[in-house]
């Protein structure tokens, strides 16, 4: 389930905005720290932010600049102000962002995540699996792992073998258990060629600048790690 950030200082406005964002399918995260925007986002690892422009102690551009210098999260703009048009405007060109002007309604809201999230992570088939850990997504059906906005290309073999690391999560898998599970989707390997996967899923994770995420533990197998 994709993630959205909510940063929205009046109180019964958040309300209405977590209830409705999780009633179209995604999984809300209201934000009521309102100093300290940026290191929930690097905490929590969204997939799109609702920023109100209107907060206290910096306004909603600072806000997405700050997330920018960090990450290509795609963000909405929050607003009441219709006649700010011009400055929302110049804004979305600078940022890649785009403005809802309050009220809205429950369809426009929809229309706006999907096509934000379809143009940062893609065409998405809903009941696709997807499988994450600590940021990283993987939708193992298309064989394409997400993190902070970035992307790779994976092979069959590979998404395999990470869709059953990333599904133990912190649980070490031993080398012969990780065999086993991918000569049962029909993959054949051995010992030599999970080597082979091992180094390529490295190189995919270091692509996304993640690289630490999968540990070898000595003698035991593989598991993958907080950052």
């Amino acid at each position: 389930m994709q993630r959205i950030m909510i940063v929205e200082d009046n109180a019964d406005l958040r309300t209405k905005l977590t209830e409705r964002v999780r009633g179209i399918g995604y999984e809300p995260i209201p934000v009521t720290d309102f100093e300290r925007i940026l290191e929930l986002f690097i905490e929590e690892k969204p997939d799109l932010v609702l920023l109100d422009v209107d907060l206290p102690f910096f306004d909603g551009y600072y806000w997405c600049r700050q997330i920018r210098a960090y990450s290509q999260c795609p963000v909405i703009y929050l607003n009441g102000d219709e006649g700010s048009r011009t400055n929302h405007e110049t804004a979305q060109k600078r940022e890649n962002s785009d403005t809802l002007v309050q009220p809205f309604s429950t369809e426009i809201l929809t229309t706006a995540l999907r096509d934000q999230l379809t143009k940062a992570y893609g065409s998405k088939n809903e009941h696709e699996k997807l499988i994450q850990f600590k940021g990283l997504k993987l939708f193992a059906k298309r064989s394409e792992l997400y993190f902070d906005n970035r992307s790779e290309k994976l092979s069959k073999n590979e998404a395999a073998l990470l869709e059953i690391l990333i599904t133990r999560g912190e649980q070490v898998t031993s080398r012969a258990s990780l065999i086993d599970s991918i000569q049962e989707n029909g993959i054949e390997i051995d010992d030599h060629m999970l080597n082979v996967y091992i180094r390529r899923v490295r190189h995919r994770l270091t692509s996304l600048g993640v690289s630490n995420m999968l540990e070898r533990v000595e003698r035991v197998g593989y598991r993958m790690k907080r950052q």
